[in-house]
């Protein structure tokens, strides 16, 4: 049987729409640990930390059980670079790269971010961030096969597929902006963080085909979160974000305790879930400067039948320098 010459178009199209879903949607910016990742939420939070610099590393396996599985890997810094009386600015690096399927699509991007921060008071601080990445898609097309390697009785890869198509789409850029606003009482472990994000607002041309073009629609998000301390060795925590890019939606709920082991030691437990998909049990252990989160998704949506409820595995790492304290006072005995 000969698949019809429309068959290839068809094909190109869904791998196209996966693909950008997957990079966009599920794989470039779709962590369930986001509050690890701060920098890949909101550009505005950017510098919005206790601490000198950041850095953080994510890496995320998805979807082990179906033939299209996912590999995702994020890397980011920030650092506090001036600041002028209540304002300050803050500068970002961020790069991502993640790969799905047979044909090892890829979605792979860099940039810069900034932000400019103002204190609204002693407790409170309002920032507005932007980012410029370079992204790029890309595919293995020796993976792939088509209509027209197809002989009258089997597939013969030694048949040119007569395609026109590239290896990548070519490095395009990508604009975010977001705005955040931060609250922290100095006198205790509690804090809020709640902002609204936008990303491939200029909708970057992402295609593979000449003649199937393909803009990467903008990406709309919002959220909420931080602790409450309840006493000296426990504080709540709580997560909330939403996210839109073009009909697809994602709400993600979720709420733990963290327990204070020591000054410099703390163990967090958390659940989540992300609505109508899975949820996603988590635990993160903080001592001195360092945070390490782990997370698995258990899918319940209706692809479970293929998942097997095994969803994504994700580990989060990050590491914040704080500012050096300042020796104390000595008092010089006199000697006799």
């Amino acid at each position: 049987m000969k698949c019809a010459p429309a068959i290839t178009t068809i094909l190109l199209t869904a791998l196209l729409l996966l693909g950008s879903a997957a990079g966009a949607w599920g794989q470039d910016l779709h962590f369930s640990q986001a509050p690890l990742n701060a920098t890949f939420q909101n550009p505005a939070l950017t510098g919005v930390f206790s601490g000198d610099w950041r850095a953080s590393a994510h890496y995320r396996s998805q979807w082990e059980s179906v033939p299209v599985q996912y590999r995702t890997g994020s890397a980011a810094a920030d650092l506090k670079s001036q600041t002028f009386g209540k304002n300050g600015l803050a500068f970002g690096l961020l790069l991502a790269q993640d790969q799905a399927g047979d044909a090892v699509l890829r979605w792979s991007q860099i940039g810069l971010q900034v932000s400019a921060l103002h204190a609204l008071s002693k407790n409170q601080q309002l920032s507005v961030g932007f980012g410029l990445q370079g992204v790029q898609r890309s595919l293995d097309l020796s993976q792939l096969k088509f209509n027209n390697q197809w002989d009258g009785d089997l597939y013969n890869p030694d048949l040119s597929p007569r395609e026109v198509l590239n290896n990548q789409s070519g490095i395009k850029a990508s604009l975010s902006a977001g705005i955040n606003w931060h609250f922290q009482d100095p006198t205790s472990r509690t804090k809020f963080d709640a902002g609204l994000a936008g990303f491939h607002l200029n909708r970057p041309d992402i295609h593979f085909k000449s003649d199937l073009p393909y803009a990467l629609p903008a990406r709309i998000g919002g959220y909420v979160q931080g602790y409450w301390q309840q006493n000296e060795l426990m504080d709540w925590y709580f997560f909330s974000q939403y996210q839109q890019l073009s009909t697809a939606r994602e709400t993600v709920m979720g709420a733990g305790v963290r327990y204070w082991l020591d000054d410099e030691t703390a163990l967090q437990f958390s659940g989540a879930s992300r609505w109508k998909d899975a949820m996603i049990p988590s635990i993160q252990v903080q001592f001195r400067q360092w945070i390490v989160g782990l997370s698995y998704d258990v899918n319940y949506s209706p692809f479970k039948v293929a998942t097997r409820r095994r969803g994504g595995f994700e580990l989060g790492i990050v590491y914040t320098s704080l500012p050096v304290k300042p020796i104390k006072d000595l008092k010089v005995c006199p000697t006799f």
